[in-house]
């Protein structure tokens, strides 16, 4: 079985500077059972279980000039770019067409199908709400045209299943599992907290600082440590700059800025407690599976796709978004009993352990494959679209 993967313009599969996006396919291609195709993405080498081709140049830097972000670029020049790359290749052998995050993109693959009179199986893989805004007209369109919806979470799901009709299924995001063998953090006078994420107000990094002065102001031994930039580098914005000037001269509040994926990991190694105080509706978060995975205590909102990665008083501890006081005495909790420190941190590496190590999310991703094109009447392979 042949699958086309079509990403977003400009996303990597370099280890440094991918998203959702980018990670998922780098992890999840070489595991699966079938043959891949990249579509677009930078940064993918031969021998990891798909070949990648990156689309006509000419024509994307025209996409890029109207605006590839722009609603008329996503409605019109995406989905005819994307379609023009893809009639290029061999079609057919292709089963399977997946779209990451782009869901005008299927207007433009439905289109070529009826050109090329085979229709694979549409799939669509959502990482966020790229539903949301779009008109009942659009939205009636890419989902007639969509054969399977996935989503990253039961959260992102529940939400795709009040905007367009048909299959929509969940395939977890996962993580990379430390070896066991590998030296945990050496103890140290405090309790290490860390935060890893991008520096922008819906992550909810100004509740975090709040929270940890008040924590120490009543003694606490902690020390915050905050890794991550506005985007992936360390170009300054507004708002990471008025959250460095509040913590101006603390020595128990450091800064890391933007790093390499090898860096944060070593962070993640190091650290006690990974807090994730989003205050926007989190699809998921990988970082919080990645620091269950190296033994993190978690302290993170109750709030998107997290309380199904982290059951509270279990593998972790929940609060409400932007709930500074809530969030003050998690952190309370966990700083000054180290006893339920390491009883959080022991039940989320064995939840990360038995639920979401990348082998058993591409696992999860063929298994939903199949069940999808076994649906299909009479099969991927074989549908032909009258003209």
């Amino acid at each position: 079985m042949l699958t086309l993967h079509v990403l977003p313009e400009g996303e990597t599969l370099q280890p440094d500077g991918r998203g959702a996006i980018g990670r998922w396919v780098a992890e999840v291609v070489p595991l699966s059972g079938t043959r891949h195709v990249v579509l677009q993405g930078r940064g993918f080498q031969p021998g990891e279980g798909a070949r990648y081709f990156v689309g006509h140049r000419l024509l994307t830097r025209v996409w890029r000039a109207g605006g590839r972000k722009s609603r008329l670029g996503l409605l019109v020049a995406g989905p005819l770019v994307v379609a023009f790359n893809l009639a290029r290749l061999p079609w057919r052998d292709v089963d399977v067409i997946q779209v990451h995050n782009r869901p005008t993109y299927l207007l433009g693959l439905r289109i070529l199908s009826r050109l090329k009179r085979r229709r694979p199986l549409l799939v669509l893989h959502l990482q966020n709400d790229h539903l949301a805004g779009w008109s009942a007209a659009v939205l009636r369109r890419v989902a007639a045209c969509a054969d399977l919806i996935i989503t990253c979470s039961a959260h992102l799901r529940d939400t795709v299943r009040t905007q367009v009709t048909g299959d929509v299924e969940v395939v977890y995001n996962g993580t990379v599992l430390p070896s066991r063998t590998e030296p945990r953090r050496s103890s140290g006078p405090r309790v290490v907290l860390t935060y890893v994420g991008r520096m922008v107000p819906e992550k909810g990094v100004h509740v975090l600082l709040e929270a940890f002065e008040r924590l120490t102001a009543e003694g606490a031994p902690a020390e915050l440590h905050l890794i991550g930039g506005a985007t992936f580098s360390n170009e300054p914005s507004p708002y990471w700059e008025e959250l460095r000037a509040r913590s101006a001269g603390r020595e128990d509040i450091v800064w890391h800025g933007y790093q390499p994926s090898a860096v944060v990991e070593a962070h993640l190694h190091a650290s006690d407690v990974l807090v994730c105080p989003s205050v926007w509706a989190e699809p998921f978060g990988m970082v919080i599976v990645e620091g269950m995975a190296h033994g993190n205590c978690l302290v993170a909102s109750r709030t998107g796709g997290i309380p199904e990665i982290v059951e509270d008083e279990v593998t972790g501890l929940l609060v409400e978004p932007g709930d500074v006081e809530a969030l003050t005495a998690a952190l309370g909790r966990v700083v000054w009993d180290p006893a339920l420190r390491a009883r959080l941190a022991s039940a989320g590496e064995a939840a990360a352990r038995a639920r979401f190590s990348w082998p058993q999310i591409a696992e999860s991703y063929d298994r939903t494959i199949r069940l999808a094109l076994g649906k299909a009447a009479p099969t991927a392979s074989a549908r032909v679209e009258a003209g």
